[in-house]
């Protein structure tokens, strides 16, 4: 009996062992769920009638938990819960996550307005990703006074949540794709932003092609009117030269000049006029040339009439009778 007990205890020995290091593995993870985020006690610096003045330490807070650590009052159905006043007091106060020189962190807990409550019950809750834990404070305000100390007041837990880290992955995750979303539609709008300067500098370069398409009509416009005057110019000239040689060489000299010039320039109007050139300056020296035609036959018309009334002053003293 003694040698199989002797054979048996390594096998209870590896059991053993096996227990005792699932009970370590156990208090280790407890130590650490035990050392997640915590308040302090709190330490009130000023006096009754004062604006509030007070901290409370942050205790055994990660890196990561501090990223998500908050404090609040507790809501009005907590202080309810308790039989606890839930005053205009508390409701001023103001919760704050600070960081001292020593790199501590702590809560600072403020009021704008004087504080008249002699006796503090204040409810706290502390929330992070890990859960949110309510504290519960008693302390007795002291009046203002020069050689007063600060109250102390320690802790005592009201309640504990704990949430899961899948919430907060999946929350992380969620607020990852905010980020995303933020700068895609960053991105958008200065795309969007781009494409506006560009249509408005287009709509800049049509108003300035337009305004210099219609300075470029009234230039247009100018120059037509110069070139009709210069045409009635020319065709003035072109009188007064005809009137002048009529006056100097005869109107048969002129008259067959100017035949001779509408029958050589003919072919040359026909053809302006089938290759599509404005009619006007032909119309205007068709009508020149009616011009001259009717001065020359006014001339031959005049001398004429100028012929015969010298020829019957001449017959004249033929037909007187000798003396």
């Amino acid at each position: 009996m003694n040698e199989l007990h002797g054979r048996a205890s390594p096998q209870r020995m590896a059991k053993v062992a096996a227990a005792v290091g699932l009970v370590v593995i156990g208090i280790a993870m407890g130590v650490t769920a035990a050392r997640a985020a915590s308040l302090g006690t709190l330490e009130i610096v000023s006096g009754l009638g004062e604006p509030f003045r007070g901290r409370i330490d942050v205790l055994d807070a990660t890196r990561h938990e501090l990223d998500t650590l908050g404090a609040r009052l507790a809501s009005e159905s907590t202080y309810r819960e308790r039989s606890m006043s839930y005053g205009p007091a508390l409701q001023a106060l103001r919760f704050k996550l600070a960081k001292q020189r020593g790199g501590r962190h702590y809560i600072a807990v403020t009021s704008a307005q004087p504080f008249g409550e002699p006796v503090l019950d204040l409810l706290v809750d502390l929330a992070w990703f890990g859960g949110t834990t309510t504290y519960a404070y008693t302390a007795l305000v002291d009046p203002a006074g020069s050689d007063r100390a600060p109250t102390l007041s320690a802790p005592s837990v009201v309640a504990h949540t704990t949430v899961s880290a899948v919430p907060h992955k999946a929350k992380k995750a969620a607020g990852e794709q905010a980020v995303v979303a933020a700068k895609d539609r960053k991105g958008q709008r200065a795309e969007d932003i781009a494409i506006a300067e560009q249509i408005r500098q287009k709509e800049e370069q049509m108003a300035q092609k337009k305004h210099q398409l219609a300075a470029a009509q009234e230039r247009i416009s100018e120059l037509q009117r110069t070139v009709q005057e210069q045409e009635q110019l020319l065709a003035a000239v072109a009188a007064e030269a005809m009137a002048s040689d009529l006056r100097k060489t005869g109107p048969e000299t002129v008259l067959t000049r100017v035949s001779h010039e509408t029958t050589s320039s003919r072919p040359v109007v026909q053809q302006a006029a089938s290759a599509g050139f404005p009619g006007e300056p032909v119309y205007l020296a068709g009508g020149a040339t009616l011009m001259l035609f009717g001065a020359v036959a006014f001339m031959r018309r005049r001398r004429r009439r100028t012929g015969d009334i010298e020829g019957e002053f001449s017959v004249e003293p033929a037909l007187r009778p000798a003396g």
